[in-house]
């Protein structure tokens, strides 16, 4: 589902004059665009990294944060045609979450039912009996740093207590959270910030070509 924010700034400045266009560019990527990243940033860092208590978990966003900064950096913001120039934002839907290892973030974003924990290969052998047969975490890190997210329920809890009973599990800091957007806010500032400045640049670069 496209957000509001998304469709009220993904449009199209048609038939604009090049000076105007020009000018209109250079406010985009020298001062709104860098503001605009800074501001996912901060989302990103309340409700992601900030949402993580337990110094124990190795699902913290902040070990993707870098990566995620870079991939929104290099988002396609502007694109121009002989109509134009198109102007997009991205929310959860259009991401290019394919990029490196930013599925994890995706999947956080969306929400997750239930509560989990993360256990190690080994944990998980002591629970089960056998070697994991669902996927790690987050597949690209070495093996020994894997962790797999199990459902924690009273059999579970009770496994636990007989194998480690001076031992908290370490719950996943995402358990039971609905969907997250990082994305709405700023894309709310961004859309206010340019029905600030676009007219007045139009206006400046009309009387600039009218002398």
């Amino acid at each position: 589902m496209v957000s509001p924010a998304r469709k009220a700034v993904n449009y199209r400045l048609k038939r604009i004059d090049n000076a105007i266009k020009d000018g209109y560019l250079k406010i985009l990527e020298r001062d709104e665009l860098p503001k605009y990243v800074d501001s996912v940033m901060e989302e990103y860092d309340a409700k992601l990294s900030g949402a993580v208590t337990d110094r124990r978990s190795k699902t913290n966003p902040i070990y993707y944060r870098d990566e995620f900064q870079t991939a929104l950096k290099n988002y396609d913001y502007i694109t121009e045609s002989s109509k134009g120039v198109n102007i997009s934002l991205p929310d959860i839907d259009t991401f290019h979450w394919n990029t490196g290892r930013l599925r994890v973030i995706q999947n956080i974003l969306e929400g997750i039912i239930g509560t989990y924990i993360e256990v190690s290969e080994e944990q998980y052998i002591g629970l089960f009996g056998r070697k994991p047969v669902i996927d790690p975490y987050d597949k690209t890190v070495p093996r020994q740093e894997r962790v797999y997210l199990v459902r924690f329920d009273s059999q579970i809890n009770r496994i636990w207590q007989e194998k480690s009973p001076e031992e908290a599990p370490v719950k996943y800091p995402f358990s039971n959270m609905a969907s997250i957007d990082i994305f709405f806010d700023p894309n709310r500032e961004f859309i206010e910030n340019i029905n600030a400045w676009l007219p007045a640049i139009i206006s400046r670069k009309s009387k600039e070509m009218s002398k």
